[in-house]
């Protein structure tokens, strides 16, 4: 957030996409993705050249709702940087582990997914990740950020 005008820092398809919202409390401004059902954001980074094939995702979030559950999805896609591919590569799928709200509103949640699916990833590719909130029991959620794993070799 910039004072009050939110962006986001992901990108957005042209339908279906989350919305970027600021996050106003007492002490702390700071921006989010809001999702509803069917609604997405991707992110992007390059695979280390010492990537070994698992990336795992925990993906920070609160919501007003005090009940219902949260269900996201996580589409991986890969494309080599050789100029063999096209940089529109379709996404493979993995869910992240459904949430069950309870107790205070806008608490912090975390999902998580060990080992996503990422057929066709290959060292040093760049990977671009699809987050999309599946039809679930919550109401709007707020995404805060996403933490992704990357298992490498060990350097000697």
């Amino acid at each position: 957030c910039n004072n009050a005008t939110a962006s986001s820092y992901w990108d957005l398809p042209t339908s279906n996409a989350a919305s970027p919202q600021c996050n106003t409390g007492t002490n702390i401004q700071e921006g989010v993705l809001q999702y509803l059902d069917g609604q997405s954001g991707q992110f992007k980074l390059a695979l280390p050249a010492d990537w070994t094939g698992n990336v795992d995702v925990r993906l920070f979030f609160f919501s007003p709702s005090t009940s219902g559950t949260v269900i996201f999805t996580i589409g991986a896609a890969c494309a080599a940087v050789n100029g063999s591919v096209t940089d529109d590569v379709a996404f493979n799928s993995s869910t992240l582990g459904t949430v069950t709200l309870g107790g205070t509103a806008n608490a912090q949640w975390v999902a998580t997914a060990t080992s996503i699916t990422t057929t066709g990833c290959s060292a040093g590719n760049t990977l671009q990740l699809k987050i999309t909130r599946s039809t679930d029991t919550a109401g709007t959620v707020n995404v805060k950020g996403a933490e992704i794993t990357l298992r490498r070799t060990n350097a000697s």
